[in-house]
């Protein structure tokens, strides 16, 4: 069961980037395809996830394969990220379930702010809100509704130790004048367990594909 959620938060931390990049399809081509080379490749299995073998070589194998992969550099970073998280070996269950969310018709993802909750004559919840990344008003029924335990920042705004883009809320936003500084969980908004998890999971990705950016920049 531990093994499903570790799955599923990495799964959903990748959707979520894919989302916001346009590339769920793509990262789902290229996370199937690395998934069914592990499973058809025994030795190379064994090569990246078997603990009887040093860690740096281990990973100097997967980092090997990848790099004669066509797969973008989102997906070698994701994959790296796995392997230094000790998560590598959850592959085929990541794909699995990175899979089935995406067949399924009734899931989708949507980067909203919702304003409020009203009820329909059926009883059932309708959320109302604004996408985000589309900025479209929406008005979805739903079967069930969820909400986060309110939460706020334990650092006052005006008292903040680093010099960073704060929201009203206190929260650090996303923004090019933090530089090198990338929030993570409950700094960046009021997030529940598993969101927070997905959170800092997405932006060590962030930071990943800056710091590459970066070094071929300069390369």
């Amino acid at each position: 069961m531990k093994n499903l959620a570790v799955a599923r938060r990495y799964a959903k931390a990748l959707l979520l980037i894919g989302k916001e990049d346009g590339q769920t399809d793509s990262y789902r081509k290229e996370l199937s395809g690395f998934a069914d080379l592990m499973e058809r490749e025994d030795a190379l299995n064994q090569a990246v996830t078997n603990p009887l073998y040093e860690s740096s070589g281990r990973r100097n194998v997967l980092q090997a394969v990848i790099d004669n992969l066509d797969i973008s550099k989102t997906m070698k970073s994701f994959l790296l990220l796995l392997f230094d998280k000790g998560r590598i070996g959850f592959i085929g269950s990541i794909d699995d379930f990175y899979q089935k969310v995406q067949d399924d018709e009734n899931v989708t993802f949507i980067k909203s702010k919702v304003a409020s909750i009203t009820e329909d004559k059926e009883g059932n919840p309708v959320l109302h809100g604004v996408d985000t990344e589309g900025y479209h008003r929406y008005d979805n029924p739903h079967d069930l509704c969820v909400l986060a335990v309110g939460m706020e920042p334990s650092v006052a705004k005006d008292s903040f130790p680093v010099d960073v883009t704060i929201n009203d809320n206190g929260f650090i936003e996303a923004d090019e004048a933090n530089g090198g500084i990338f929030a993570a969980g409950c700094s960046s908004d009021a997030l529940d367990v598993n969101r927070a998890v997905q959170s800092a999971t997405a932006s060590a990705l962030r930071a990943i594909q800056v710091v590459n950016r970066v070094a071929g920049t300069e390369g």
